[in-house]
């Protein structure tokens, strides 16, 4: 079954591509395959995708490895909730990947235009919207996860609702990493980026290993991850003011202090709900329900700013009139 999986999944990435040719071929003239050689420029690509495959490579390590680690320390118990964990992290990450593609171009094309100004606006702004497009999502589920994995698999595998809500805290931390990485690949000076935060990615198999091998339990492995995430953050706020002249102090007004208060408010009355009431159906659609409300309201009166509530207001009168037109 594993083998057949794995085929399947390469098909289907197979008639993607190919998909992707035969729209690009027919829509856009200039992507037609042609002969082609520039020296000076293959060896600036070589290098770059050198370095971007390293960075690759060393998030495999990251997450991989650590699933060969928990199998040969607890066996396939362990993994298995490990699984789970991922399966419920990417899905939810998928919403964050499908609003990314739309503000990747957006930023290379500012760098391109040397609209720096414009860009840094739209790192900052991409950077929160991120942010809130996963917490809005992850709220309520790291609230009530033992009542949803109860739901879906009846038997819950011991560490499965620790493993997942790390690993939602984990992608809420490197959710407003997206912009700020796009941004640093747009200089395409990434070499010593890689290898600091690729570096650090990788270093996490080796600390796993020897916490492991000591006797800490199998959660160790995504504290870990939890803690290098942030210093993965922080090096990268540091090439972001090396390389684009950004200001980390800014950064951290508009982006990091705004969406620490919007967490710390949105949780309040869902968590409070959660513990007062007993575990239940009805709790569960409560403490949902509570949990967007919270996060709508907050995001709106602090993790807006005034530009971003007019658009806001703008756009809900624009809704209502067409509503009462129909």
């Amino acid at each position: 079954k594993l083998k057949l999986y794995a085929v399947l999944t390469c098909s289907v990435t197979l008639v993607i591509s190919m998909f992707y040719v035969i729209y690009c071929n027919k829509k856009f003239h200039e992507s037609k395959l042609t002969f082609f050689w520039n020296r000076d420029m293959f060896k600036e690509l070589m290098n770059f995708s050198g370095w971007s495959l390293f960075g690759g490579l060393a998030s495999v390590f990251r997450n991989q490895g650590i699933n060969v680690l928990l199998n040969i320390f607890f066996g396939p118990i362990v993994n298995a909730a490990r699984g789970i964990a991922f399966q419920v992290s990417n899905t939810i990450n998928q919403f964050l990947l499908n609003f990314y593609k739309a503000v990747q171009p957006q930023i290379t094309k500012n760098y391109a235009a040397e609209e720096y100004q414009n860009m840094m606006s739209l790192v900052f702004r991409s950077s929160r919207f991120s942010y809130y497009l996963i917490f809005i999502l992850s709220l309520p589920i790291l609230i009530e996860m033992p009542y949803i994995l109860k739901l879906w698999l009846h038997e819950i595998p011991a560490y499965t609702v620790l493993f997942t809500r790390l690993m939602l805290i984990t992608i809420l931390i490197e959710s407003i990493s997206y912009p700020l990485m796009t941004s640093i690949q747009a200089t395409g000076r990434i070499k010593w980026y890689q290898i600091v935060v690729g570096g650090l990615l990788i270093i996490n198999l080796p600390i796993s290993y020897v916490f492991l091998k000591i006797g800490y339990q199998p959660e160790i492995t995504m504290y870990i991850s939890i803690i290098l995430a942030v210093l993965a953050q922080g090096f990268r706020l540091f090439f972001m003011q090396r390389l684009l002249k950004m200001s980390i102090r800014t950064y951290l007004i508009n982006v990091i202090i705004i969406i620490s208060a919007v967490t710390l408010l949105s949780c309040i009355l869902p968590t409070i709900l959660h513990f007062i009431y007993n575990e239940s159906f009805l709790r569960f659609c409560g403490v949902t329900i509570c949990s967007f409300i919270c996060c709508f309201i907050f995001i709106y009166i602090i993790g807006l700013q005034k530009e971003e509530k007019k658009y806001v207001n703008t756009f809900i009168r624009k809704r209502i009139l067409r509503m009462n037109k129909e």
